[in-house]
């Protein structure tokens, strides 16, 4: 393509030599040739550039015309074959089988994207509910949504960017991590967790052993003292100040007359997603405290994404479920292609149906990313 550049260039030089030397179009108006259809190369340019200097401009004392015909034919024919030796070079790399770009290699081709999609689509629809997921592929930036956007109750997993609101307070020193807080009676809550089954008088706990309760156990009562000392609004605001617009706390943990009036904790499969990659990118705390609250994040807990991956690869996620609703999010650490992966659901008739659907969309999603991580862009399993 190039060398049709260098030739479409000789042919309009060619041209323009019987023109008025000064103050000619072609001397003043040199943008009219560089507006090509085809892209010229640095080279190409550069030399179109000194062919042009050739000719005379305005103000400048006029060359013998045998001088301006030499050099502009010398710097035309250089630019001619100088522009057919580039266009050889794609050819050439393509026959030689040159090595392709990481980001070549790391984008799926079309067949293969569309393949994971439509399979995911299809077991979404099989739902007996309303499904939503969004999946991103860390190293190429691909996604697969369906019902991204649509706003899920969130259960368990609003306590992301709860606990994240706590660790952004702790760095801004409002308190320590190693600091001790009191359960009181308005924090005990039924539910998943263990607090509200402990006998005796009310315990201090360290702030990082209650968010350990909150993000391993689920615990509600240690979830409900963290709301209370960071602040809903607080929660709220940095989401607000990120644009999520569909994620916010509204209720405290297992408070039913909120959600009977409608005040639900809630996101999106999208937005879930978006936040776990800006915890994966450290684009919120310090690079210590990110590291502490993914370590948290990745501690074992009974969850469907634990579940649909094997044992030997780490997951930062946080599942969560009540009447009708299941979902869970999660950073999949995949050798060589990591990737985060958002779940929701609700309308179900019970909350195994939900469980199983998470399962079976997290091992489909695993297994196909897994697969490529282990073959070469043609597809070869190398690994």
């Amino acid at each position: 393509m190039a060398g049709f550049v260098g030739f479409c260039a000789t042919l309009s030089g060619l041209t323009s030599l019987g023109a008025p030397t000064r103050g000619s179009a072609y001397a003043t108006q040199p943008r009219a040739v560089l507006r090509s259809p085809f892209r010229a190369s640095p080279i190409t340019k550069g030399l179109l550039s000194l062919h042009l200097q050739t000719f005379p401009r305005k103000g400048k004392q006029e060359r013998p015309l045998f001088f301006r015909i030499g050099t502009g034919s010398l710097s035309l024919a250089v630019l001619f074959w100088i522009g057919v030796v580039s266009a050889a070079f794609p050819l050439l790399r393509a026959q030689t089988g040159a090595p392709a770009s990481s980001a070549e290699e790391a984008a799926l081709s079309r067949p293969t994207a569309v393949l994971l999609e439509e399979r995911l689509r299809a077991l979404a629809q099989s739902l007996d509910g309303v499904a939503g997921y969004a999946v991103k592929d860390l190293r190429s930036g691909q996604e697969w949504l369906w019902n991204a956007d649509e706003v899920f109750a969130t259960a368990s997993t609003i306590k992301v960017p709860l606990l994240l609101e706590l660790f952004r307070q702790s760095e801004q020193g409002r308190f320590r991590l190693e600091d001790e807080w009191l359960l009181e009676k308005e924090d005990l809550v039924a539910g998943s967790g263990i607090l509200h089954a402990l006998p005796g008088p009310l315990p201090r706990w360290r702030v990082d052993q209650l968010a350990a309760m909150m993000v391993v156990l689920s615990d509600n009562s240690a979830t409900n003292l963290l709301l209370r000392k960071t602040g809903m609004e607080a929660v709220n605001t940095f989401l607000a100040s990120h644009n999520f617009q569909a994620t916010r706390l509204r209720r405290k943990m297992m408070d039913l007359v909120a959600a009977r009036a409608g005040r639900e904790n809630s996101s999106s499969p999208r937005e879930l997603v978006r936040l776990l990659e800006g915890l994966y990118q450290g684009k919120f705390l310090s690079a210590a405290a990110n590291a502490r609250l993914l370590d948290l994040l990745r501690q074992d807990k009974d969850s469907p994404l634990r579940k649909a991956v094997p044992a030997d690869i780490a997951v930062a996620n946080k599942p969560g479920n009540v009447d009708g609703v299941w979902c869970d999010a999660g950073i999949v650490y995949l050798p060589d292609r990591p990737y985060i992966l958002a779940v929701m659901t609700k309308y179900l008739p019970r909350d195994a149906v939900g469980e199983e659907f998470i399962v079976s969309a997290g091992a489909l999603v695993h297994s196909w990313l897994a697969r490529i991580a282990a073959s070469n862009r043609y597809g070869r399993t190398v690994k």
